[in-house]
């Protein structure tokens, strides 16, 4: 899967929308959108993407207000990078940017970009069947256009800047001046950029990088985040740039699955159980 080789779409009203032309600051030219070149997932994206798959709907609506909080704070504070991170690996940070990439995208209403900074472990083109493809690494080791290295997702309305097509430098071992010309020419063009990146504590990569990202999302998974580990990762984040926890995993005493079941779906005797009111009060 290569660049070169854009995989025709069908004209949609989500990709009018994303190739919508907007205002931009004089002298800084707009990205053409329906140049960038398109990957085509090679797995069920409601296998991959959470909030996409039937009967996720209590997931769904979390991340919609995550969505809806990362708005709200933007009217009080310049936010449009935003660093998803955790303390340590397998606590669902990827998990956490796919999906919260996705709501923020608004169906194509919202320009939306996933960079990919985990360099030691990318995850992204695996999780979506992807070869890899350049990306960051390539980006910040060229002079070449950044959206040279910006890929459409088939399926899905918003863009992905992979980590790397093959083995790359640490993330705090790419050029900083080059990385930070990536991050404001994204956040020129895109809505939201949603940054997935390393751990915090085996490496140094995230305290660099997030020193260029607007705010940061911390993410922490039941069963797993160690307490002492969290402290730690909470020490070297700066505070003014977190923008809170994400709670990955956690049963919610409120979930209300009974809500969301249509009227066609109950059938008589599916009513709840008097134990089950109990319970919940």
């Amino acid at each position: 899967m290569t660049r070169s080789n854009p995989i025709p779409q069908p004209a949609t009203e989500s990709g009018a929308a994303l190739a919508e032309s907007r205002p931009e600051s004089p002298g800084r030219a707009t990205w053409d959108f329906e140049s960038l070149s398109w990957l085509a997932p090679g797995v069920p994206l409601r296998q991959v993407i959470c909030i996409l798959g039937a009967g996720q709907e209590t997931v769904r609506e979390q991340f919609r207000l995550l969505h809806t909080r990362l708005e709200d704070l933007r009217r009080t504070r310049p936010l449009k990078s935003v660093l998803v991170t955790s303390s340590l690996p397998e606590e669902g940070k990827s998990f956490v940017a796919l999906n919260l990439a996705v709501a923020l995208s608004q169906g194509g209403r919202n320009r939306v970009l996933l960079l990919e900074a985990d360099m030691r472990r990318p995850s992204c083109c695996a999780a979506l069947g992807l070869r890899p493809v350049p990306g960051l690494a390539e980006c910040c080791g060229s002079s070449g256009p950044v959206s040279g290295f910006v890929y459409r997702v088939a399926g899905l309305d918003l863009c992905l800047m992979p980590a790397s097509a093959g083995p790359a430098p640490a993330a705090e071992l790419l050029p900083a001046r080059r990385l930070t010309q990536v991050l404001a020419e994204t956040g020129r063009n895109f809505d939201w950029v949603v940054v997935d990146s390393s751990p915090l504590l085996p490496v140094a990569d995230t305290v660099a990088l997030s020193r260029r990202c607007d705010g940061i999302l911390l993410v922490a998974r039941r069963k797993r985040t160690l307490k002492a580990a969290l402290r730690e990762a909470l020490d070297r984040i700066e505070p003014v740039k977190l923008l809170g926890l994400v709670l990955n995993d956690f049963p919610s005493p409120h979930s209300c699955q009974a809500y969301f079941r249509s009227f066609s779906a109950s059938a008589p005797g599916t009513e709840p159980a008097e134990t089950d009111y109990r319970e919940a009060a």
